[in-house]
């Protein structure tokens, strides 16, 4: 049986225009905006649709408080994400057997990212696993 992840918060990490979405880039982000030394995220999910682990799901985050001992995972952009991005967002919540969702805060990921559609599909997909 695999690990089961009780929570996962997600976020938007806004990478500028022609700046490759590296982990390099994305630590480079981290250090100059915050106070954290590895960042809120465990994985970054690129415009491309690229999922990159940015530490590992071992590193207990920096999230928030009380929600420190869960992942993180990152979506570029800032308000709107696209196709592509969501599905390999669900494809990672589903990999990662996730319990419960739940976003940054009201405005992080932002309107763009449809939580409650990314719930049905995951719940979808266990409903065909048990078929």
């Amino acid at each position: 049986m695999s690990r089961i992840i009780l929570l996962i918060i997600l976020y938007a990490i806004i990478i500028a225009n022609g700046t490759p979405a590296t982990v390099a880039t994305y630590k480079a982000i981290i250090h100059s905006s915050a106070n954290h030394e590895e960042g809120d995220f465990n994985y970054l999910i690129t415009k491309e649709g690229e999922i990159q682990l940015t530490r590992s799901i071992r590193v207990i985050g920096e999230h928030t408080e009380d929600r420190n001992q869960f992942i993180g995972i990152a979506l570029e952009g800032e308000v709107y994400f696209n196709e592509v991005q969501h599905a390999m967002l669900i494809k990672l919540l589903w990999d990662l057997n996730t319990l419960e969702i739940e976003l940054h805060n009201d405005n992080c990921p932002g309107p763009g990212l449809d939580i409650s559609f990314i719930e049905k599909a995951i719940e979808l997909q266990k409903e065909e696993q048990n078929d």
